[in-house]
C-alpha cells in the first residue's frame, strides 16, 4: 500500500504537538510495511499512490482534493477542527450566512473541504460529534483515531536526574501566551507551590518569557527544552500533579504521557477532550482563581486510581489507520 500525506505548506517549519503526531504516524507506518510518501509540488506524486491522507482542513487542501477525485484516489482526512475557540453554534450560524457574498468566506472554504474527503479520522468525540452535527457528515464515515505517546513511556522512569525541588506542580510546552504560563506562575504563588517549567520560548514568545520572568521567585525553576525522553519521565514521575493551562488546545499529548508515568493532570477545559470523564484529569478553567481550585483538588487525587486506558503508542495508532486505509479501499 502507498499512502500519501498531505498537510499545509508551512507544516515543516513549525515544532510542536502537531508534527510530532504526523511524523510519529509516518514512522510507525513505514515499520508496518506500508510506503508513505510526502506531497511535493514538483512531482507527481498522487498519481501511484493508492490512498491519499490529508491532517487539516486549511482552504489550501481543497484543490488537492479536487486532484485527488480527478485521479479517483480516495481521501482520508483527520480535519483537526477540536479546538473549543468556536462553538458548534457559531459555526452553524456561519454556515449559513456564507451564502452572502464575501461574508465568512475562509469558513465556506473549510466547510467546502472537509465534505470533500471520503472518510474522516477526528482525535475524539467532541470532534466526531462537530463532524456530524455542523457538517452533517455520516457516523459510518467517521471513525476516532486519537493521538500516541513515544513508546519510551510504556517502561517505568528509572534514570536518576537531579530535580531542583522535592514537591513541585509541573508544566510541559512552549512557552507563550496559548500556553498560560503567567496564570499558572500566579496561581501557584498563591498556593505557595513550586512550579517546574519544562520548554523554551516560541519564536513570538521572547516577551510573553520576561513577563513570566518577571513575576518568578526562587519557587519557580525554568528547566528549558528537554529532549531525553527519559529525563522526561522523570519529571512527570515526580511531579505532584502536571498542568496544561492553555487557552486552546486539540487533544494534549502532555495527559496521556503524564497519566502514563503515575501523575495526575490539570487541563485546559478548553481542549477537545475535556467532555470526556478521565480519571486522574481534573479540568480546569484558565484563570488564576479556576486553576487555584483545580491543583488543590489535583493534589488529593488518588496516584493509583488513574485512567490509562486511553494510552495508545504510536504503533497502536498506526494500525487503527491501517484498518481505515484497507477499508476505504475496499469500498472505492
Amino acid at each position: 500500500m502507498r499512502v500519501l500525506f498531505v498537510t499545509y505548506i508551512d507544516f515543516a517549519l513549525e515544532i510542536g504537538g502537531f508534527q510530532n503526531q504526523v511524523r510519529n504516524i509516518e514512522r510507525s507506518l513505514k515499520n508496518d510495511g506500508i510506503e508513505v510518501v510526502w506531497q511535493d509540488l514538483e512531482k507527481n506524486e498522487m498519481s501511484s499512490c493508492d490512498i491519499v491522507h490529508i491532517f487539516s482542513s486549511v482552504p489550501s487542501m481543497y484543490p488537492v482534493m479536487k486532484k485527488a477525485h480527478a485521479l479517483n484516489k480516495p481521501i482520508v482526512l483527520t480535519p483537526m477542527i477540536g479546538s473549543r475557540r468556536r462553538s458548534n453554534v457559531y459555526l452553524r450560524l456561519c454556515q449559513f450566512l456564507s451564502v452572502i457574498p464575501h461574508v465568512c468566506t475562509s469558513l465556506k472554504e473549510a466547510y467546502q473541504t472537509i465534505k470533500e474527503a471520503d472518510f474522516w479520522t477526528p482525535l475524539s468525540s467532541f470532534e466526531a460529534n462537530r463532524l456530524r452535527t455542523v457538517y452533517n457528515i455520516q457516523n459510518d464515515r467517521i471513525r476516532i483515531i486519537p493521538n500516541g505517546i513515544d513508546d519510551a513511556f510504556f517502561k517505568p522512569a528509572s534514570e536518576s536526574v537531579k530535580l531542583p525541588f522535592d514537591k513541585y506542580v509541573l508544566i510541559v510546552g512552549r512557552i507563550e501566551p496559548n500556553k498560560n504560563q503567567l496564570n499558572l506562575i500566579k496561581a501557584v504563588n498563591k498556593l505557595g507551590l513550586n512550579l517546574v517549567i519544562v520548554g523554551e520560548p516560541g519564536i513570538s514568545g521572547h516577551s510573553y518569557y520576561k513577563k513570566c520572568n518577571d513575576i518568578s521567585g526562587k519557587n519557580i525553576f525554568y528547566w528549558g527544552k528537554e529532549c531525553n525522553v527519559e529525563v522526561l519521565k522523570v519529571l512527570y514521575r515526580q511531579a505532584m500533579t502536571t498542568v496544561i493551562a492553555s487557552y486552546s488546545e486539540m487533544v494534549p499529548l502532555v495527559v496521556f504521557e503524564s497519566l502514563k508515568m503515575g501523575t495526575p493532570v490539570v487541563c485546559t477545559n478548553r481542549c477537545s477532550i475535556s467532555s470526556d470523564v478521565i480519571k486522574g484529569v481534573t479540568f480546569t478553567g484558565i484563570g488564576v482563581g479556576d486553576l487555584v481550585v483545580s491543583i488543590k483538588h489535583s493534589l488529593s487525587v488518588d496516584r493509583n486510581d488513574l485512567d490509562t486506558s486511553r494510552v495508545f503508542s504510536w504503533d497502536d495508532i498506526a494500525r487503527q489507520y491501517e484498518k481505515v486505509y484497507s477499508s476505504v479501499l475496499d469500498c472505492n
